[in-house]
């Protein structure tokens, strides 16, 4: 049942007899009744779910197995026109968001790409076999970008290798660079002074013998140092320590 004012229409939710504006703010659409939306408020049909799901808990899962193509299939159609739209938002907010739960975001990433390792690569290697101007480009990008960002790739290589062998703990290049200040450029191990970008990251307890990966556990040290300690404890070091 409609009833139309003079200055605003409102529809009568049939659940709880309520008059509201006839708006999508508080109806749903739906194209098969006379006005496109439905008979039913969103008050009233939150209130019914909250207790279809209080009853049954599996329900959301069930209909999201039972209609996963369709569910996704139409998300990527309302990310891309939401992206088309909003890009540059979206991006500035992600960023956001990865910087604030940067452990939350690569613990999701790390456990999305177990899930789907086998299908990931499979995909990447028909994507760049099928473009390989994609794959040259894309390779041109990453020596491009590491070229300009040395310290960051480092500290990501580290921090790759590091979760392979399972080690807690990483690193970001701003906490390499307050270690060479800290230490003023000096081997943390000879106390001699390095060259610029010459630096060597050490692990004081070697990750082979359970050491973490993280500031904690890292000194700046001369190349010599760092391969004639190797995987040593450091007492087991023959050379005078800085600190």
């Amino acid at each position: 049942m409609d009833i139309e004012h003079s200055t605003v229409v409102t529809r009568i939710c049939t659940k709880c007899d309520t008059a509201k504006p006839a708006t999508l703010e508080y109806f749903r659409a739906e194209k098969r009744t006379k006005v496109g939306l439905q008979s039913k408020c969103f008050d009233c049909e939150r209130t019914e779910k909250r207790g279809r799901r209080k009853a049954d808990p599996g329900m959301d899962s069930r209909y999201y197995e039972a209609n996963k193509e369709r569910l996704l299939s139409r998300q990527k159609v309302y990310c891309k026109k939401r992206r088309a739209e909003n890009g540059d938002e979206l991006r500035r907010n992600e960023a956001e968001y990865r910087k604030k739960n940067i452990e939350k975001v690569r613990g999701y990433q790390n456990r999305w790409y177990k899930r789907n390792r086998e299908s990931e690569i499979a995909r990447l290697t028909k994507y760049y076999k099928d473009n390989p101007d994609k794959k040259a480009a894309h390779a041109a990008n990453s020596e491009a970008w590491r070229k300009a960002n040395r310290d960051k790739s480092r500290s990501y290589v580290r921090n790759r290798r590091a979760r392979i062998k399972q080690s807690e703990g990483q690193h970001t290049a701003e906490d390499i660079k307050r270690l060479i200040a800290g230490q003023k450029g000096h081997c943390w191990w000879c106390s001699k002074k390095i060259p610029d970008d010459k630096h060597h990251v050490d692990h004081r307890i070697p990750i082979a013998k359970g050491g973490g990966n993280g500031v904690e556990n890292l000194v700046i040290s001369c190349a010599r140092c760092n391969h004639k300690k190797s995987s040593k404890m450091p007492w087991e070091m023959e050379v005078p320590r800085l600190f």
